[in-house]
C-alpha cells in the first residue's frame, strides 16, 4: 500500500485541512494575514507530501512555527 491511500495519510490530511480552514476563517474575520497565510499553507501541504509520517511532521512544524511567530514575533 502506498502512502497516498493509507489510513494514516487520510487522517493527517483531514486534521490538517480542518486546522487550516479554521485558521483561514479566523484570519479573514480578524483581518490578519499571519493566520490566513499559515492556514493556506497548513491546508495545502498534504497535496505535496504523500506519506503519513513526513506529512505529520511538516504539519506539526508549521503549527509550531505559527505559534512561535504569533507569540514572539
Amino acid at each position: 500500500m502506498n502512502g497516498e491511500t493509507g489510513v494514516g495519510w487520510l487522517l493527517v490530511t483531514l486534521v490538517a485541512s480542518a486546522v487550516g480552514m479554521g485558521l483561514i476563517v479566523y484570519g479573514r474575520k480578524q483581518k490578519e494575514y499571519l493566520p490566513l497565510v499559515f492556514g493556506v499553507a497548513i491546508a495545502a501541504y498534504p497535496y505535496v507530501i504523500h506519506s503519513a509520517w513526513p506529512a505529520a511532521a511538516v504539519g506539526v512544524g508549521l503549527i509550531v512555527a505559527f505559534a512561535a511567530i504569533r507569540k514572539y514575533g
